[in-house]
C-alpha cells in the first residue's frame, strides 16, 4: 500500500496549513512517512523535504548537515521539488559554503522565478560576497514580489544604509518595515544607525531605546546610544571622536572615520587607542603601510595596547 494524501502521517507531515500541528510533530509524522518502506518515491521526496524545512525554520533541532543530507534525499528523489533546492541553497549559506548556496538557489528561481523568498536569499548571499550591485538586484526583485515583506524592506534599507551610504532611502525602507512589524528588533537597530551616519542624534537615540527595550542586552545598541549622548555634550573631545570614529568604521563609513580620527589625533597627539583605530581604518582601505604605522605609533605609546 502506497501513502496518500489521507494517509494520517502524511498528512500532517506535508500540509503546512494545519496550524496547531507544532513543527516537532510535524517532523516526527515526516520521519515516520520516510520510515515506512512502502513510501512512494514522490510523497518520500516531500516528507524529506518538509523535514528540512522544520529543522531548518521551525526550531526542530538538527545539524546543518542532517539538514542538508535530508534534502539530498529529497533531490535525488525528485531533481525539481523547488522548495527543497531552495531550502538546501539557504543551508548552503547557513553552513559558509556560498558557491553551492548560490548554485541551489539560482536553480531554484529558474524553478519557480516568482517566490519572492529565493530572490531575497540570493541578495543575502550576494551581499556577503560584497557583490552589493547584484545584492541590490536581488532584493529589488523580491521587493517587486512582495512588497510588503518587513524582511525585505529592511534588507534593503541595510544595503542602502551600510554600502551605497544612501541614508535617506535607508530610513525610508527601514521605517517602512517597522510599520509593517513594530517589534522587529534589527530593523530598529538599522534605522537607529542610518540615523547616525546623517548625525541625527535625536533620532538615533529614539531607535537605539527602541532596539534596548526589544533586546537589553544589545551591546552595539548600548555603546552606539551613548556616542550620540557624547555628541550633543562634547563633540570636540578626542575621545568621543575616538569612539564616533569607531562607530563609522564599524558602520563601513570609511572618510568620516579617518576624519574623526585624524582630529582625535590632532587634538591629543599621545592617544594610543585613536591611533589603533586609525590603523584599522587604514587598513579596512587597503593601505597596508599606514596602518601598519600607525599600529606602531600607538605600541609605542602604550605597549599593552597590544593585547587589547
Amino acid at each position: 500500500m502506497q501513502l496518500t494524501a489521507t494517509d494520517h502521517d502524511y498528512h500532517n507531515c506535508v500540509n503546512t496549513s494545519l496550524s496547531e500541528i507544532s513543527a516537532e510533530a510535524r517532523a516526527a509524522a515526516c520521519s515516520k512517512a520516510i520510515a515506512d518502506p512502502q513510501t512512494n518515491d514522490r510523497t518520500l521526496s516531500e516528507a524529506y523535504s518538509n523535514r528540512a524545512s522544520m529543522r531548518l525554520d521551525g526550531g526542530v533541532h538538527a545539524s546543518i548537515d542532517e539538514i542538508i543530507a535530508d534534502l539530498d534525499h529529497a533531490l535525488r528523489l525528485n531533481p525539481t521539488l523547488m522548495q527543497a533546492r531552495y531550502n538546501r541553497g539557504k543551508a548552503y549559506y547557513r553552513k559558509g559554503d556560498y558557491n553551492r548556496a548560490l548554485a541551489d538557489l539560482n536553480v531554484a528561481v529558474g524553478l519557480d522565478p516568482g517566490f519572492a523568498e529565493t530572490h531575497k536569499m540570493l541578495s543575502i548571499v550576494h551581499r556577503d560576497l560584497g557583490k552589493i550591485d547584484t545584492a541590490m538586484d536581488d532584493i529589488t526583485v523580491s521587493m517587486r514580489l512582495n512588497p510588503n515583506d518587513a524582511e525585505t524592506l529592511a534588507i534593503r534599507g541595510h544595503l542602502y544604509s551600510r554600502f551605497k551610504q544612501q541614508q535617506d532611502l535607508a530610513i525610508a525602507d527601514l521605517t517602512a518595515a517597522i510599520r509593517i512589524a513594530p517589534n522587529y528588533e534589527i530593523a530598529h537597530l538599522t534605522l537607529a544607525n542610518a540615523y547616525f551616519l546623517k548625525s541625527d542624534y535625536v533620532h538615533a537615540i529614539s531607535e537605539y531605546d527602541a532596539t534596548i527595550r526589544l533586546n537589553p542586552n544589545e551591546l552595539n545598541a548600548l555603546e552606539y546610544r551613548d556616542a550620540c549622548y557624547s555628541m550633543d555634550l562634547n563633540p570636540r573631545d578626542p575621545h568621543t571622536l575616538n569612539q564616533r570614529g569607531l562607530i563609522y568604521l564599524e558602520l563601513n563609513d570609511l572618510d568620516r572615520a579617518l576624519a574623526d580620527l585624524n582630529e582625535a589625533i590632532r587634538l591629543k597627539s599621545d592617544y594610543a587607542m585613536a591611533y589603533k583605530n586609525r590603523s584599522k581604518v587604514y587598513a579596512a582601505r587597503g593601505d597596508r603601510a599606514r596602518a601598519d604605522a600607525d599600529l606602531a605609533e600607538a605600541i609605542r605609546l602604550d605597549p599593552e595596547i597590544s593585547r587589547l
